[in-house]
């Protein structure tokens, strides 16, 4: 009787054994994702930019616009387009990427002439002399808690109204001078940073994410998508992140 006893014993804890080490397995399994070495960038600190009197923006009272209508093919009228130009307080005409804030403004990236906020009454006028990195500036974003992402000729600003601060991407390799950007927020309120740069020829894309201030570069991404334009950047229901290229898309 006492054979028996000790001999199911024996059996149940090989049996629990084995679930034991099936489920560490199947969590080890759930855990792991391809992500290679990543690179924390967040040992220097930010150059920051106060805004004073001193250097404090030019603001200008919009005029008044000129509304023009529009028609379609069947002579139907369409919503009226609103135009905005340096008559009416734009610091220039031409217009490389727009955003809106939390409170309803717009916010206006310019080809030399910095960053334009327009809140429906007047536009403020943001350069190099109120803190900005470059005057030129090729992508602009707002994210949850209303901060300004701005990528420059010359590297990602950040501004949340009243200081500037110019971020330290380490771990590129790539030139500022030929940096085409695209920012994206998750669900966890990370910032996803895609930065496309030309180097003797060739496209080379980069990914990177700021959380809490700290930044971090994901150098097998940018083996991935070697020779690849990225476009955009989105999150699905399970959230993975989708990196749109030209020539396809990446589950990452």
């Amino acid at each position: 009787m006492h054979k028996k006893i000790i001999l199911l014993s024996v059996i149940v804890l090989q049996l629990f054994a084995c679930d034991q080490a099936k489920e560490k397995v199947s969590v080890e399994n759930k855990v792991q994702k391809p992500l290679g070495r990543i690179i924390n960038d967040s040992i220097e600190p930010p150059i920051v930019t106060s805004l004073s009197g001193a250097n404090a923006p030019k603001v200008i009272k919009a005029a008044k616009p000129i509304i023009v209508p529009l028609y379609n093919s069947d002579g139907f009228e369409m919503p009226k387009m609103t135009k905005y130009t340096i008559a009416d307080g734009m610091p220039v005409n031409e217009v490389l990427a727009s955003a809106a804030d939390r409170g309803g403004n717009m916010w206006f990236a310019t080809g030399g002439y910095g960053i334009c906020k327009y809140n429906g009454i007047s536009f403020t006028n943001f350069t190099i002399k109120n803190g900005l990195r470059s005057n030129i500036v090729r992508s602009i974003f707002v994210d949850s808690r209303n901060i300004v992402w701005i990528g420059t000729k010359h590297g990602v600003d950040i501004f949340d109204g009243k200081v500037f601060k110019h971020l330290n991407f380490e771990g590129s390799s790539s030139p500022y001078d030929s940096f085409e950007y695209s920012f994206f927020e998750d669900k966890n309120g990370i910032i996803w940073c895609t930065i496309n740069s030309y180097i003797s020829g060739k496209m080379k894309s980069e990914l990177f994410s700021y959380q809490n201030g700290s930044i971090r570069n994901y150098p097998n991404i940018a083996i991935l998508l070697a020779n690849k334009t990225i476009i955009n950047i989105l999150e699905d229901k399970n959230f993975n992140l989708i990196i749109s290229t030209d020539q396809g898309n990446f589950l990452f």
